[in-house]
């Protein structure tokens, strides 16, 4: 049997009789998103999961599209701590990295997380390879196997970072999925704050 991940904002089913009903009404809508249909146990395993709701929990352009939620001082505060103690907390730091990844270009993202280029370039690939894993993948049934899941979703990811650069100079660029520097303010409050001396 199929079942949907829904949005967390549109109220997640709580029983499986719930979920098939509504499973049943979406795949009744001609034309119905496949990338929102998943396996009972993963639909579960994401309500538990998703906690903070920030991601609404679509179709992969609409992931995509949602990251830049993420971006704030506390998290961007968070990601530098464990950056800077050696640690990786896989969800958290991959959700908060990627974001950050699909708006800047390498170098800027290294500048402003202290570390090397290429260092930039393998978390992102561990990130994007993460999130294909918890929030984009599909279980069989619809028609496109895993590995053809994951060619699109690189595809549609690499699409969306090769929109920033104009092509002819290959120039980054901020475009309005950016949010007017969002980015550039979450590091600058999340800096200020670490240095502010601790209040006893």
């Amino acid at each position: 049997m199929r079942t949907l991940s829904w949005p967390p904002l549109s109220g997640w089913p709580t029983s499986p009789t719930e979920l098939a009903r509504k499973n049943a009404a979406h795949l009744a809508i001609p034309g119905a998103t496949p990338h929102r249909v998943d396996t009972r146990e993963n639909v579960y395993a994401d309500v538990a999961s998703d906690e903070d709701k920030n991601v609404a929990g679509e179709c992969p352009q609409a992931q995509v599209e949602s990251f830049i939620q993420l971006v704030n001082a506390r998290n961007v505060a968070l990601l530098l701590k464990e950056l800077k103690a050696g640690t990786w907390i896989n969800g958290f730091a991959d959700d908060i990295f990627f974001a950050l990844s699909l708006h800047l270009s390498e170098e800027r993202l290294a500048k402003l997380l202290g570390c090397q280029t290429r260092l930039v370039r393998l978390w992102f690939i561990q990130a994007q390879t993460a999130i294909f894993k918890q929030h984009i993948k599909v279980s069989g049934g619809h028609g496109m196997c895993i590995s053809e899941q994951d060619n699109v979703w690189r595809d549609l990811v690499q699409a969306f970072k090769q929109s920033h650069v104009v092509e002819q100079s290959g120039e980054w660029k901020k475009l309005s999925c950016c949010e007017d520097g969002r980015i550039e303010e979450a590091f600058a409050e999340a800096l200020a704050a670490n240095a502010e001396p601790s209040q006893t």
